[in-house]
């Protein structure tokens, strides 16, 4: 269930913005079921070199994780609401414990040119003293994966007609030297 800081995020909430072209549908098709396609996994992954690819299972209940080379699985989130074209909400924990997961929404509407893509990442209290800290890696982190790697993908891809998809991942081509975090 969505919790109501997904309706009325707090005043700590991150929120970051990117107009893409194209339909919310599309937009929301290639932000879940294309983020093995977009998501820099060379700077942000679990499993640092071993890491193969990522998936968005976008469904209430979905998993959102990471696959390693050696078939390992490393759970981001989950979904916690989908609205295929209109909004997806998700926990967020990568790498750590569901206990401290935030929450993260992301709302697709129409505007002039193209689709208003809004992330709002909220409930930083449940990382405890490392909040602060926390949340200021993710406001300039979420400048890059969502500002320029999906926005990126997005405006190069929306032109085409989305694929169909089911749950399993992409893979992604080799990758080189691993860039610092």
């Amino acid at each position: 269930m969505v919790t109501q800081e997904a309706v009325m995020p707090s005043p700590s909430a991150l929120r970051k913005l990117v107009i893409v072209r194209g339909s919310p549908a599309a937009a929301y098709h290639h932000f879940t079921a294309e983020l093995a396609a977009w998501w820099p996994l060379e700077m942000q992954s679990v499993f640092d070199d071993d890491t193969l690819t990522c998936a968005f299972e976008a469904r209430a209940g979905g998993r959102i994780y990471e696959i390693s080379k050696t078939g390992g699985e490393a759970l981001w989130g989950t979904v916690l609401l989908a609205e295929p074209a209109r909004r997806v909400v998700f926990s967020w924990h990568p790498g750590r414990s569901p206990i401290t997961a935030q929450e993260v929404t992301v709302h697709f509407t129409t505007t002039e040119g193209g689709t208003r893509v809004e992330l709002v990442h909220d409930l930083w209290e449940t990382l405890g003293l490392r909040a602060e800290e926390t949340r200021k890696t993710y406001d300039s982190g979420w400048d890059v994966v969502l500002g320029k790697c999906f926005a990126g993908h997005a405006n190069r891809e929306l032109e085409q007609p989305p694929r169909s998809s089911g749950d399993a991942p992409a893979k992604r081509p080799p990758r080189g030297k691993r860039s610092g975090r």
